[in-house]
């Protein structure tokens, strides 16, 4: 990516409210930020990473790096939390939550590992990547958002627009 590109007010834009979105960077209620600048702790839950106390309060280390940093303070208004998020991320990272594709589930609705490939079917050409297994698209390509689709075409392992579908059916490739 180009450094005009990347620093087009355009993608910054849009990079700052995707990870406002995906990093779940809301302001909490009302409630949590009483009248006459009393903070009120709100609820903080967490499975994968640990907890910060600061100044009494409780914080999720989403980083894991052991400090608050400003994105991680919910008492913080959520455009300075969405600007220190963006400055600590690569540009790869900035890349990665600009694509959402969907990745192939395995049986039973698993998560697959191995990448899918498949011929373009309105282009044709040598079979390309399809969908990376799911392991590549977070740590490799930095995809922190996707769809992980059950409607797969039997057989196929990976899920077909009915156009697509049918293409594939009346070129002998799928049954």
């Amino acid at each position: 990516m180009s450094s005009s590109v990347h620093g087009s007010s355009t993608f910054a834009t849009a990079v700052r409210s995707v990870a406002a979105l995906v990093l779940g960077l809301a302001p909490f209620p009302r409630e949590a930020r009483a009248a006459e600048g009393v903070v009120r702790q709100p609820v903080i839950g967490t499975r994968v990473v640990g907890t910060l106390q600061v100044d009494g309060y409780v914080f999720k280390d989403l980083n894991k790096n052991g400090k608050l940093d400003a994105y991680e303070d919910w008492r913080r208004p959520v455009p300075e939390r969405v600007e220190d998020v963006v400055s600590q991320m690569t540009v790869e990272e900035k890349a990665g939550l600009m694509v959402g594709p969907s990745l192939a589930m395995g049986p039973g609705g698993a998560v697959r590992e191995e990448p899918v490939f498949g011929v373009n079917p309105f282009a044709g050409g040598p079979p390309a990547l399809v969908s990376p297994g799911t392991t590549d698209a977070i740590h490799k390509r930095h995809i922190v958002q996707f769809i992980n689709r059950e409607n797969a075409v039997k057989g196929a392992g990976i899920p077909f627009h009915p156009g697509a579908e049918r293409f594939y059916k009346e070129a002998g490739m799928l049954k």
